[in-house]
């Protein structure tokens, strides 16, 4: 092989491996946002004893948000695959708790649905540390409430990169250890970050001043979060050979989220009127972020529907082809999905009186 046939090989294998990154840092970015929007009302009850959220409302509205939308994409899936679909469907899949349930590798459903059944643990998670925080918190200072919370955040990490080690190099592990929340718990805990340094931010309590200014160059937090995406890809260039390292597994998890972080810095804590705000404002933009859920869920039944029927010539063109053809056909999906399934599903959810949140007010 030529030194120059070994250039454009190097970089065909980099950039696919980059391509094959950009998946799961998109599912990073999105439980980095959830943590955010779960998070945001309950840390404002903390810090400020602002009402929250009653549990029956928030039970039924986590319930309405995930499941008929999701339910609907199991049944087109069912539909337009048949048989070759990724296997059969049980109660498990139904029901959202598949990965609890079995040990076997490939789970059939939705190819998707192994990052709901993380969504779905998280809803039940926070709840627990909203109760546990607010007992930490009570009859103390503000300062005082914000070190807890920080403290506690960053034992949420420690323990996530513990869990990940013990359950990655652990032979006699349940492979199920390394499927539930915990090993993903840092990419939800940089969510919940920004959301105290959101809320501080706008109290005008005191916040870190490196990030408050890095928030306002949007372009250099996007431009260092593709740099670790990049530095990721690196080490999947290398042909596969006995899978990823327990080290390498913690290097890609810590990066992603730092680069999540990064990704969502700028919109949640920068207040300048920029062109960033007015992007993020426009109709066109808002209305795709509204069903950006039913496009989730359909797209990869989508590809699959049309990998199943066209060969390409070559791997180039199959993805142009395929990115030509799901994203506005999963757009059109996707929204007639939110105004027959979801809008109506969540209007079933109807919010009651917030009750106080429990604990002393901030002196």
């Amino acid at each position: 092989m030529t030194p120059i046939s070994s250039e454009i090989t190097k970089r065909s294998l980099f950039l696919g491996a980059f391509v094959r990154t950009l998946g799961p840092f998109c599912v990073c970015v999105f439980f980095a946002l959830s943590g955010f929007l779960l998070f945001r009302e309950v840390v404002s009850g903390l810090l400020f004893d602002t009402p929250v959220t009653s549990m029956p409302h928030y039970i039924a509205r986590r319930v309405l948000r995930i499941y008929p939308a999701y339910w609907l994409a199991l049944a087109g899936m069912v539909v337009l695959e048949g048989t070759q679909g990724p296997g059969h469907i049980t109660l498990g899949v139904v029901t959202l708790t598949e990965r609890s349930l079995t040990t076997a590798g490939q789970l059939p459903g939705l190819f998707v649905a192994w990052s709901l059944y993380i969504e779905v643990a998280f809803y039940v998670f926070i709840p627990i540390v909203g109760v546990l925080l607010a007992r930490l918190c009570r009859h103390r200072p503000l300062q005082t409430r914000i070190a807890i919370i920080a403290a506690s955040l960053g034992a949420m990490v420690l323990f996530s990169m513990v869990w990940t080690f013990w359950a990655s190099t652990s032979m006699d592990s349940d492979p199920r250890l390394r499927w539930g929340l915990f090993p993903y718990l840092g990419w939800f805990v940089a969510g919940m970050v920004l959301a105290v340094l959101a809320l501080l931010r706008q109290a005008q309590v005191r916040t870190p001043r490196v990030l408050t200014q890095l928030s306002d160059h949007p372009w250099v937090c996007w431009g260092s979060a593709i740099a670790l995406v990049m530095v990721i890809s690196l080490n999947r260039v290398a042909p596969d050979d006995g899978g990823e390292t327990s080290l390498q597994l913690q290097e890609r998890l810590l990066l992603m989220g730092i680069a999540a972080f990064l990704i969502l810095l700028p919109m949640v804590l920068s207040t300048k009127d920029s062109l960033l705000r007015r992007f993020l404002g426009a109709p066109a933009v808002v209305g795709v972020g509204v069903i950006s859920y039913g496009i989730y869920l359909w797209h990869v039944t989508l590809i699959r529907l049309l990998l199943h029927h066209v060969s390409f010539s070559s791997a180039t063109v199959a993805f142009l082809s395929t990115c030509a053809f799901a994203l506005p056909i999963s757009i059109l999906v996707a929204w007639i999905s939110f105004r027959l399934v979801e809008r109506p599903a969540l209007s079933l959810a109807r919010p009651r009186q917030p009750r106080a949140a429990r604990g002393p007010k901030i002196s």
